[in-house]
Parts: structure tokens; C-alpha cells; sequence
């Protein structure tokens, strides 16, 4: 082949080439507004598939699940491909009103946009298909906050609560006891201690355990606690595994999951001594500890004996400087707002309570309206008719419960406070 034949030959070829090149530019330029219109409508059903999921993940989390690694990784690219559209579309608008809208390079580069966008919107909206489970149960939570008063608005508990949070950080007392007649705050204590883990995000226990345990001793209901923080879900509720009925599998099972932990067991309202190994709490030697620890409330110092307590924390009755300012705050008055005379009968009903948190919250908020020296005349002479034989502890209770009851006005009201009576509680 000559030299004029190769060049007229490759010409054409050249020539071929270009025209195909231009037909498919111009092909892509005229399909932008149709792969424009498709990438909207495909995009938006993403959208709604991803909500779904989001949806599913915020009712998986009431159940102590979360997403798995591949559904956050979904969430994640189906987010970058959200903003990646929403940048197509605005420079779709600019493109219509700017000068050069008509150029046939800016319509080809957004041509091209527009096709690699759907090809992944589309592969997204297929993959999703692929991420069964999208939820896997969570590990639980170190701490669970717990519902409680305020510690007696700081008055005469704070020095009690420094003691027992310097026990639980140190080393010397791996079984901690802490006994007070009821109604003195000593589970408000417990809780205290319980929230402070969660509040401060201390990393010294892998995992804080609270059973109430109360009068009547029931081992089953105490392993059942202890294996819902474990992560086990509750017979007949929740989809998870259940801790087993059979007794010596339900030890071995706790005591092996235990074990593998550093916890903070605390156990409210001890009776009577609880045997930890029955439950499945590993406990018997220093190896088994392995720094872990337990804290219990009890009214019976012998229980602190029983249980081989390390330490004992009394919590004491208020004298009579705390009880006073306790009560004046459940009063809702001040120093400069009593009369003399009524004050001083104010002051000896505040000492019939006896320095008994719970009697100085329930009295004092049922005098809160009191003004009158007659009001509080009445009221020291209904404190003093409770019957004889009681303990008194239990006069004290008993006094502040009476002495509400008096005060109710709405026959309601006094209805439900019979039908609640109180429970035997720490």
C-alpha cells in the first residue's frame, strides 16, 4: 500500500471514529433530561427505603438492638449519594440559567453526572436487599440509670455517700454493707451510687448490677435480674435468649458470664444472708473476685454479718440542726419567714419525727400550707395519738403515714393511699 492509500485510509477511519464519538455526545446530551427525571424518581424511592430503615433502627433501640456494620455502611453511602444528587441538581438549575446553559460541554458533563449517580442509586436500592439482619442485640449497657429522689436535697447524706463511694473505689472492702432503720434513705443511697457510674462514665466496673431483693427471698427472681443485665431477655419477652429453668444450668451459665467480667453487684433490702453461690455469683476467693464487688442494704446489722461484709456503713438517724433544715425545705419556708411562736411549735413537731428522713419529708409536706399556730398545735397532738407496743421505727413511719392520711381532704385521694399501703422496703 502506498503512502496516499494509508492516508486516505486511515482518513476515514479517523473520520469514522469521530463521527461515532460526536453521535454518542450528542446521544448523551439529549438523554439528560430523561436520566435526570429517572435519577429523581429512583432517588426518591432510595430515600424512603432508607427512612424505613432508619425507622426500623430508632424501634430496634427501644430494644437494646443496634445496626450492624453493614446497615451503618449502607446509611452512610446512601447519605454521600443524597448529597452528591442534591449537587447534580443544583448545577442542573445554574446551568438553565446561566449564558452558557446551551454549551454542549456542560450538558455532556452533566449528562455523564447524571448516569454514574443512577447507576449508583440503583445499586444501592439493590444491595438492601442484602442486609438481613439489619439489627443485631447490643451488648447491654454498663450502667442503667435508675429512678430516684433527690438524696434528702443533700442534707446529712453527702458524708454517708462519700464513705461508701470511697469503699467502692478502693481496694480494702470487696463486700460492702450498708443497714439503717427503714425509711432512712438507705436505698436512695444505693442509687446515688448507682447513677454516679453513669453520670461520670468511670471505667472501673465492666458492668453495674441492681436487684431488689426485699422481705421475702426468692433466688429465681435474683438470677433473673442478674441475666437480664447480662443480656438475656426476660421468659416471654423480647425475641433474645432466655437464661434456662434448669437450676444448676442457670448457675453455671451466670457464673461463667460473670466471670469473665469486672462488676459492681448491689443488692437493696437484704432480710436474711443470700447465698451468692446459689445465685451464680462467683465470689468465694480472691480469683473469682477478680475485682469485682458487692454492696448491700440492710435494717439488720446481723445481715452485714452473715453476708462477711468487709465493711459496715451505718446511715445514722438527722440530728436535730439536718432535720430541721430538711423539714423547712419540704415546708417550702425560709429562716426569715416564721413567726416566733409558731416556729417553736414547728420545731417540736420536727422532733417528733425523730431525724427519720421519710417522716420529716411526709410531715413537712403535708404542713407546707400551715400558717397558724392552731395548724400546728393540732398537728404535734396527731402525732402523738399513735397506739402503743410499736418499735420505733415503726412508730415513726406510722405516724408520718396517719398523719398524711388526716390532711387528705379528697376522699379520693384517701382511698388510694389505703389501697397502697405500704410495703415491706428498705
Amino acid at each position: 500500500m502506498n503512502l496516499q492509500s494509508f492516508l486516505e485510509s486511515s482518513t476515514g477511519e479517523v473520520a469514522a471514529w469521530v463521527s461515532n464519538l460526536a453521535a454518542r455526545a450528542v446521544a448523551t446530551v439529549i438523554s439528560l433530561n430523561p436520566k435526570a427525571e429517572e435519577l429523581d424518581r429512583e432517588m426518591e424511592e432510595l430515600r424512603a427505603i432508607s427512612n424505613d430503615v432508619s425507622e426500623e433502627i430508632r424501634t430496634g433501640e427501644l430494644e437494646n438492638k443496634r445496626p450492624t456494620h453493614q446497615t451503618q455502611t449502607w446509611l452512610s453511602l446512601v447519605g454521600k449519594i443524597e448529597a452528591r444528587v442534591d449537587k447534580f441538581r443544583l448545577s442542573l438549575q445554574q446551568r438553565g440559567a446561566s449564558s452558557e446553559g446551551s454549551s454542549l460541554r456542560s450538558s455532556y458533563q452533566l449528562a455523564c453526572e447524571a448516569a454514574e449517580c443512577l447507576k449508583e442509586v440503583q445499586r444501592l436500592k439493590t444491595q438492601k436487599s442484602d442486609l438481613l439482619p439489619l439489627l443485631i442485640q447490643a451488648p447491654p449497657p454498663a450502667v442503667v440509670e435508675l429512678p430516684s429522689s433527690s438524696l434528702y436535697d443533700n442534707v446529712g447524706a453527702e458524708e454517708t455517700l462519700s464513705e461508701i463511694r470511697s469503699l467502692v473505689e478502693g481496694d480494702e472492702a470487696p463486700v460492702i454493707g450498708i443497714y439503717g432503720m427503714g425509711g432512712i434513705g438507705k436505698t436512695t443511697l444505693l442509687k446515688a451510687i448507682n447513677n454516679e457510674f453513669l453520670h461520670r462514665g468511670s471505667s472501673q466496673f465492666d458492668l453495674v448490677i441492681w436487684v431488689t431483693v426485699s422481705k421475702e427471698l426468692d433466688v429465681h427472681k435474683v438470677q433473673e435480674e442478674i441475666a437480664v443485665r447480662l443480656g438475656y431477655s426476660r421468659p416471654g419477652k423480647g425475641q433474645g435468649k432466655t437464661l434456662t429453668e434448669h437450676p444448676t444450668d442457670r448457675v453455671n451459665t451466670l457464673r461463667r458470664a460473670l466471670s469473665q467480667r469486672k462488676f459492681l453487684l448491689l443488692l437493696d433490702d437484704l432480710w436474711e444472708k443470700l447465698d451468692l453461690g446459689a445465685v451464680g455469683v462467683p465470689f468465694s476467693s480472691s480469683s473469682d473476685r477478680n475485682g469485682s464487688k458487692i454492696v448491700f442494704t440492710t435494717r439488720l446489722v446481723e445481715v452485714c454479718n452473715r453476708m462477711d461484709a468487709e465493711w459496715k456503713v451505718q446511715v445514722p438517724l438527722l440530728d436535730q440542726a439536718r432535720s430541721w433544715e430538711l423539714f423547712c425545705q419540704k415546708l417550702g419556708r425560709g429562716e426569715d419567714q416564721w413567726d416566733p411562736s409558731v416556729r417553736s411549735q414547728a420545731e417540736d413537731v420536727c422532733k417528733k419525727c425523730g431525724g427519720l428522713p421519710i417522716t420529716l419529708i411526709t410531715v413537712g409536706r403535708a404542713m407546707a400550707g400551715a400558717t397558724t399556730l392552731g395548724e400546728w398545735k393540732d398537728a404535734l397532738k396527731d402525732l402523738e395519738g399513735i397506739p402503743p407496743g410499736l418499735g420505733d421505727m415503726e412508730k415513726k413511719v406510722l405516724e408520718s403515714l396517719k398523719f398524711s392520711f388526716d390532711r387528705l381532704e379528697d376522699k379520693s385521694a384517701r382511698e388510694c393511699l389505703l389501697y397502697f399501703r405500704p410495703l415491706p422496703r428498705g
